[in-house]
């Protein structure tokens, strides 16, 4: 189902809030679309959820269509003929203000540190180092990112630290697709890069932006850190510890975002 889901495009078919709900790259192009309009449609998780559905009637009722939630071929067209008018989504916007306008210290910060469930102990060891510093940190464990993402966002986490085994070398992730990039997930993501190659240079690190479902679907700046060796999970925890540690250290005071 998820690989027929990922195949739609924006019109393919008719959108509108149900159960289940309706998840695609159809419903993450419309979340960018009314997005860029200024419509906040939540997360750009593909999902369309009562967010995306009230960023939509809130667009209808603004292009005086009809103010339903359904997103069928009249919206569609209205979508596609007025797209563009804005640079940068909604959720960029909000993300930058909130981040310019914190005032957040480590200690009256809430962690989550997320991890399948083969990485319990390692995640652990990077929550206690956060709270022997006096960060709110839980240890969050699942092989379902849905549910990791599900779980960090009741946590009401200000941050997201997620960890799993790759399928090669050291791979360090932050949300970005459909013509949208987390800024604080991005910033975030740099400092952990810059941290990991100074303090584990022999370890060769690939940053990039990847559409993750831990990544998307989280309301707080998130990195997926993935290790494929074992054995190095097992070593370097400590010292990734306090990689994680120093870059949230500094992402928290860092207001130029």
């Amino acid at each position: 189902m998820a690989i027929v889901e990922a195949g739609y495009t924006l019109g393919d078919r008719v959108l509108y809030l149900k159960r289940p709900m309706f998840r695609g790259d159809d419903v993450s192009e419309l979340q960018y679309r009314v997005g860029s309009l200024g419509f906040d449609p939540g997360n750009l998780d593909g999902i369309y959820g009562p967010k995306t559905a009230r960023a939509l009637i809130e667009f209808q009722a603004n292009v005086a269509l009809p103010t339903d939630g359904i997103c069928g071929r009249s919206t569609v067209n209205e979508l596609k003929r007025v797209y563009g008018r804005s640079s940068e989504h909604i959720r960029g916007v909000r993300e930058r203000a909130y981040l310019r306008t914190r005032n957040l210290s480590l200690d009256e910060a809430t962690v989550a540190i997320v991890s399948s469930q083969q990485l319990e102990v390692s995640a652990e060891i990077l929550a206690l180092r956060l709270r022997q510093n006096g960060a709110h940190s839980l240890n969050l464990s699942s092989n379902e990112q849905s549910e990791l993402a599900h779980l960090a966002n009741e946590l009401n986490a200000d941050v997201c630290i997620h960890i799993d085994f790759s399928t090669s070398g050291v791979q360090l992730a932050y949300y970005s697709g459909f013509s949208y990039t987390s800024p604080g997930g991005q910033g975030l993501a740099e400092l952990i890069a810059t941290q990991f190659a100074n303090t584990l240079p022999q370890l060769a690190l690939t940053l990039k932006g990847m559409t993750l479902p831990i990544l998307r679907e989280t309301q707080m700046p998130t990195i997926s850190l993935q290790v494929q060796s074992p054995t190095t999970w097992v070593t370097q925890s400590p010292i990734i510890a306090e990689i994680v540690l120093t870059a949230i250290t500094s992402f928290l005071k860092n207001t130029s975002y």
